[in-house]
C-alpha cells in the first residue's frame, strides 16, 4: 500500500512538473534563419523545409538560384527540422534545428557542411549516429521471395533451408548488437541534451527501451524546451493508458448528438472496454468480431464496451458500424478531433483498454481472443 501511495505521488508530482511547464511557456517567438551554398548545376532545384515531428509538415519552400537558397521565419520554440534539396532517389538531406542562431548549409567541393547552434550540432550527431548504424546492419537477401507482400515473405522465411536459417539468425542476431550499440550512444546524446528539442526526441525514440523510474528522473531535470516538445508530451499522456493507472474521463457524442461521459458508464460493478478505432483501420475491423461475441456473453453479467470512433467525418463511422453490425452494442461515440488520443496519447489504433469498476485500467492493447479470456475470469463463464 505504502509502495502505491509513492508512485501515485511520483505520478502527481510530474503532472504539476510538465503543467507548470506549459504555462510557463515564453511568449517570445524564436526568428530562424537557414541559408545554403551548393554547386551550380543544383541551379532550379526545388528546396523543401520540414518540421521534424511524428508527421514531418511542411514549413516553406524555394528554389535553388546563383547557387544559393535562403529561409528565414519565426516558431514559437526551437523545433527539429529537416531540409531536401530535389526529390527522391537523388535528393540532398539536411537535418538541423530551428533556433535563434543562423544555420548555414554546403555541399561545395563534395562535402557536406551544417553550422548552427549546439542544438543543431546535436541534431548532426542523431543523424550520424542513425547513418552508422544504417551502414553497420547487415542484409539478409531471401532468394526464394516470390513477391514484397507479407505472404511472400513468409513463404520465402518457410523455404529457408537449415543453413539460410542459421545465416539469418546470426545476421539478426549481429543487427541487434548493432542497434544495441546504437540506443547507448543515442541515450549519451540525450542525456547531454536534456535542456533540449533533440534530447526530447532521442528521449522518445528510447522512450520504451527506459524503466519508467529513470523517466521520471530524466523528465525532472529536463528543461521546459524538452517536456514542451510534443513527441515527449504524447510519451506522457500515454502513461494514462498503462495497467494500474486510473482512466482519465472524456466526453464525446453519440449517432444522435447526445454527448456521454465515460466516468457516467464507469462503476456499478462493470468492466468496461473502451475500442478506439475507426473506419479505415483494417486491424479495428479485424478485431470487432471478437468485440461482439465477448459483448453478446459477458454484457448482461456486467460487461460495456464503449467504441470511440477517431474518423474525420461522420459518413464513413456510420457505414461502418452498419456493415459490421455494431450500431446497437454498446455506446457508439464520434471523435472527429481526436480528442481521446490526445488525453491517452495514443500513438496508433486499434487501441483498447479494459477498465474495472474501481476506475483502474486492468488491460490494455487486447487482441483476438485476448477481452474474452479476461473476462472469463473476472466475471466468469
Amino acid at each position: 500500500m505504502f509502495k502505491d501511495s509513492i508512485y501515485e505521488m511520483k505520478r502527481v508530482i510530474l503532472t504539476v512538473v510538465i503543467a507548470v511547464a506549459f504555462v510557463a511557456q515564453a511568449a517570445a517567438q524564436v526568428n530562424y534563419s537557414v541559408s545554403g551554398t551548393v554547386p551550380d548545376s543544383l541551379n532550379g532545384r526545388k528546396v523543401y523545409l520540414y518540421e521534424e515531428e511524428i508527421k514531418n509538415h511542411l514549413v516553406d519552400s524555394t528554389i535553388v538560384r546563383k547557387g544559393r537558397f535562403h529561409f528565414k521565419g519565426s516558431r514559437k520554440e526551437p523545433v527539429a527540422a529537416r531540409l531536401y534539396i530535389g526529390k527522391r532517389p537523388s535528393r540532398q538531406e539536411f537535418a538541423f534545428v530551428l533556433d535563434e542562431v543562423p544555420v548555414r548549409l554546403s555541399l561545395l567541393g563534395g562535402k557536406k557542411s551544417v553550422k548552427g547552434s549546439r542544438r543543431t550540432a546535436a541534431m548532426v550527431e542523431r543523424d550520424r549516429l542513425y547513418m552508422e548504424r544504417q551502414t553497420s546492419s547487415k542484409v539478409f537477401e531471401l532468394k526464394n521471395k516470390k513477391d514484397n507482400s507479407p505472404l511472400g515473405m513468409l513463404m520465402a522465411l518457410a523455404a529457408l533451408s537449415k543453413e539460410e536459417h542459421e545465416e539469418r539468425q546470426r545476421v539478426l542476431a549481429y543487427n541487434d548488437s548493432v542497434y544495441n550499440v546504437y540506443c547507448t550512444k543515442l541515450k549519451a546524446l540525450m542525456l547531454d541534451n536534456v535542456d533540449n528539442v533533440v534530447g526530447a526526441h532521442c528521449f522518445s525514440y528510447l522512450y520504451d527501451q527506459i524503466d519508467i523510474d529513470e523517466q521520471d528522473r530524466i523528465l525532472a531535470s529536463a528543461s521546459q524546451e524538452f517536456l514542451n516538445t510534443p513527441m515527449v508530451v504524447r510519451k506522457i499522456a500515454s502513461r494514462h493508458q498503462d495497467v494500474g493507472h486510473t482512466y482519465s474521463d472524456f466526453e464525446l457524442p453519440d449517432i444522435d448528438g447526445k454527448t456521454h461521459r465515460l466516468s457516467d458508464i464507469v462503476g456499478e460493478g462493470k468492466y468496461v472496454l473502451v475500442d478506439v478505432w475507426a473506419s479505415w483501420c483494417l486491424g479495428c475491423r479485424i478485431e470487432t468480431p471478437h468485440v461482439k461475441e465477448a459483448y453478446a456473453k459477458y454484457h448482461d453479467k456486467g460487461f460495456e464496451v464503449v467504441m470511440v470512433s477517431i474518423d474525420a467525418t461522420r459518413e464513413p463511422w456510420l457505414k461502418a458500424m452498419e456493415k459490421d453490425g455494431v450500431k446497437d452494442m454498446g455506446y457508439q461515440l464520434f471523435d472527429k478531433n481526436s480528442v481521446i488520443r490526445k488525453i491517452y496519447g495514443i500513438g496508433s489504433i486499434p487501441c483498447s483498454m479494459l477498465i474495472n469498476p474501481q476506475g483502474k485500467i486492468i488491460a490494455n492493447d487486447l487482441r483476438n481472443n485476448d477481452l474474452e479470456d479476461h473476462l472469463s475470469k473476472l466475471i466468469g463463464e
